[in-house]
């Protein structure tokens, strides 16, 4: 699937391959053992488990990272290379077990969950043995409908409509309803910040709510965008 915009394709298909090799080193550098994966996994009780890992804000992609492989998925980090526009992806390794490929292109704590969730959609929705990979570009610009049933998709883990169409949050975008609605969830106000922010088109509403700047810094600082040794002989087997 791609989004509004479009990259090189040798840039995109240098990342998978990148994307790839993190996941066949996986083991290496992450100390929670790989469930074996089936589809039954993704169930609303895992989502939810999922969602409120949210509350560590910037710290959240570590335990997100072993909270998923709990569940048999593995999820990398990747720079996004120069003139891409990569979000993230999501595909299958040989073996069956799913790959979720993260950039951070847009560094906010919101904008991991977004994307991290839009993938996990993929998982569910998409992706078989028919369809083994799908990369995401500039999702928010997608016209695309997986992509927008997968940011649908997304969008509901979060806040089920039911609430989101009955709290002020929504209208009045208010800090203290923000975060109300966020205690009511169990969830991060950026969260919140930014499904408002997506529906209005206007990403500068509660700016110091979203941990912009915060969430690859530690991300980096945990050694999850160290490179691994992208051998072509991984590839070969």
């Amino acid at each position: 699937g791609y989004g509004g915009r479009r990259a090189d394709p040798y840039a995109l298909q240098t990342w998978l391959l990148m994307i790839m090799a993190k996941a066949n080193y996986f083991d290496q550098y992450c100390s929670q053992p790989v469930a074996v994966y089936s589809p039954e996994h993704i169930t609303q009780t895992m989502l939810s488990g999922l969602a409120r890992l949210s509350i560590y804000g910037e710290k959240a992609p570590l335990l997100v990272r072993d909270y998923l492989a709990q569940w048999g998925i593995k999820l990398v980090f990747e720079t996004h290379l120069p003139h891409t526009y990569l979000d993230g992806a999501c595909l299958l390794m040989e073996d069956g077990t799913p790959v979720i490929g993260l950039t951070l292109r847009y560094d906010r704590i919101d904008a991991f969950w977004f994307t991290l969730m839009h993938e996990i959609a993929h998982l569910k929705m998409h992706i078989s043995p028919e369809q083994r990979f799908i990369i995401d570009e500039d999702i928010q610009n997608s016209m695309e409908d997986k992509e927008k049933e997968a940011s649908a998709y997304a969008a509901q883990i979060f806040i089920p409509d039911h609430v989101w169409n009955e709290h002020p949050a929504r209208e009045t975008g208010r800090k203290r309803d923000v975060l109300d609605l966020a205690d009511k969830l169990g969830l991060h106000p950026a969260n919140i910040v930014g499904r408002i922010r997506h529906e209005r088109n206007n990403y500068k509403i509660l700016h110091n709510l979203v941990g912009h700047g915060l969430v690859r810094a530690y991300c980096e600082r945990q050694g999850l965008f160290d490179p691994v040794d992208y051998s072509p002989s991984l590839f070969l087997n």
